[in-house]
């Protein structure tokens, strides 16, 4: 993984994990508002400081709040990671005006890894309005303009201000939104974890291949072989 200084795409891929929820919120909604193109991945990884017991108190306390008048209008209390982390980052930008309801339709936000960001020739889309048809980009899903991010285990990018083991007491109890979630029925916890350590093992498998692939070749073209057929080539050229 990488930082985002060392990037100039427009499209990047944040991995949560690690990070503490509310900081890392902050530093998306800045870069959404910049004109960034976002996809928050392994959102059930985010970390929330302070004990679970708190934090569940305080869900309990959400849960409660409703509308008067018509409860279909909300509040609605969410318990898919994506969504929760979603709620948190879209009262970070002024979502009711132009410019923050476009910032937050630049962005997008996963359980584990998908499927389509494993590999480094595939795409990540970060807008679902409609189906791609116009490219081969392999998603299910493209925006309108079709943007779709190359993206990959090895080249998403981490915010280090916002890490957990930067940032905070490592004697301080904390919990994950994860943890907090499957009390009141998330039920895919095992799933996204499954995913997330399959992405990680087809990349890493992905990536010595592609090293002992690049071995072979070095191999080749340092051997004698090669160097005459390529002197031949050129003695014809002349």
């Amino acid at each position: 993984m990488s930082m985002l200084n060392n990037t100039t795409d427009r499209h990047i891929v944040v991995d949560a994990t690690g990070h503490i929820v509310g900081k890392l919120a902050s530093k998306i909604a800045k870069k959404l508002l910049e004109g960034y193109t976002v996809a928050v991945v392994a959102c059930e990884n985010a970390i929330f400081t302070g004990p679970l017991e708190r934090h569940i108190l305080k869900y309990k306390a959400w849960k409660q709040k409703r509308c008067v008048v018509n409860p279909q209008r909300g509040a609605f209390h969410y318990k898919e990671p994506s969504k929760y982390f979603f709620k948190v980052l879209r009262t970070m930008v002024q979502r009711k005006t132009n410019r923050g309801g476009e910032a937050l339709r630049r962005l997008t936000c996963y359980e584990g890894i998908p499927h389509n960001i494993v590999f480094n020739n595939s795409n990540v889309c970060c807008n679902d309005s409609k189906v791609c048809k116009d490219n081969n980009c392999g998603s299910n899903t493209c925006c309108k303009d079709n943007n779709v991010c190359n993206a990959s285990v090895s080249n998403m990018v981490v915010f280090p201000s916002a890490l957990k083991k930067v940032t905070t007491n490592p004697e301080r109890k904390s919990c994950t939104i994860g943890e907090l979630l499957s009390k009141f029925g998330w039920k895919h916890a095992k799933l996204a974890k499954q995913m997330y350590e399959n992405a990680l093992r087809k990349e890493k498998e992905a990536m010595e291949t592609k090293e002992n692939k690049n071995k072979e070749i070095k191999k080749i073209m340092d051997s004698n072989e090669f160097k005459q057929k390529v002197e031949a080539e050129l003695a014809l050229l002349k």
